[in-house]
């Protein structure tokens, strides 16, 4: 399994910019092709699409979520989460984000989420924005971790019980 973690992130980029963000965004990195940032556990709308009907009858639903870290880098949107609702440091280690549309290394299939055309410190609250504005329609590596017995599969199984 591929995971990233802050101290690796640290030592790729050949800089860190430490910047507040407003709307609880904290960008932890950034290069001229990568911004990674952080935000604290909060309630979010989620939808859900695609074929499942237990699925979709959660869509529109507001659900908990945990801290997580995002990382955009070409174009491309990665998501981890964080194991306590606090600014991770180089020392943290980075846990699987519970979420449909996104596989074992964190990459979000971007569907129906509208893409910003730049990587900017500006844009990241939009990519932010169109990752939880987004249909979440196929589970990939969210199932086997969220999928305990006698629960159904995936997010959806954990968010019918929140």
């Amino acid at each position: 399994m591929v995971q990233w973690h802050m101290a690796g992130l640290r030592r790729r980029h050949c800089f860190s910019v430490l910047l507040q963000r407003s709307q609880s965004v904290s960008i932890l990195a950034r290069t001229p092709d990568t911004i990674t940032c952080w935000t604290p556990a909060q309630r979010e709308v989620m939808f859900f699409g695609g074929v499942d009907p237990e699925a979709r009858a959660l869509d529109g639903g507001t659900f908990p979520h945990p801290a997580l870290v995002f990382k955009v880098t070409h174009r491309e949107l990665f998501v981890r989460a964080l194991e306590r609702d606090e600014r991770p440091t180089a020392e943290t280690s980075l846990k699987t984000a519970p979420y449909w549309n996104c596989d074992s290394a964190g990459r979000v299939c971007l569907g129906s989420m509208r893409v910003p055309d730049d990587t900017t410190v500006e844009s990241i609250a939009t990519w932010q924005a169109g990752f939880f504005r987004s249909q979440f329609t196929h589970a990939n590596g969210a199932v086997r971790l969220t999928s305990p017995k006698g629960r159904p599969p995936g997010y959806a199984g954990e968010a019918a019980e929140v």
